[in-house]
């Protein structure tokens, strides 16, 4: 329990920190067009480079949440952890599949080859013979 309610904090901590920023930036975009105000246009410039990356705060938020219970939470961390392993040895166990299909697949055609290989010489020696026949007869 106190782990979810440490994570909850946590959360609702990140949520406010990330949004809060972009929030007082719109209000102060909203207020200054409102009341035409003017603004020299290098302090523009540098008031939309805010408004983005306070923006870009506020869309970290949802997968910020990811890594936060990695930190906080220890059961989500083990959960992870096996997740993980798991992963790593369905990995495993389909690269050594691969790999014995392949190489199955190698010494199949290796010997398939080795066979055309000797049948294709048998047959040029056949028809060779007969033609060397005939040049030595003529």
């Amino acid at each position: 329990d106190q782990q979810v309610f440490a994570m909850l904090l946590i959360q609702v901590f990140a949520y406010v920190a990330s949004s809060t920023p972009y929030t007082i930036i719109v209000l102060y975009v909203v207020l200054t067009t409102v009341k035409n105000i003017d603004v020299p246009t290098a302090d523009k410039s540098n008031l939309t480079f805010i408004l983005f990356v306070t923006d870009m705060f506020r869309f970290i938020c949802p997968f910020m949440s990811f890594y936060l219970f990695l930190l906080v939470s220890r059961l989500y961390r083990f959960e992870m952890v096996s997740i993980i392993r798991k992963i790593y040895n369905r990995c495993n166990i389909l690269r050594k599949r691969n790999n014995d299909n392949n190489n199955t697949r190698h010494n199949t055609i290796c010997i398939q080859n080795s066979n055309y290989a000797t049948q294709t010489i048998s047959r040029r020696q056949q028809n060779q013979a007969p033609v060397a026949l005939s040049i030595i007869a003529t």
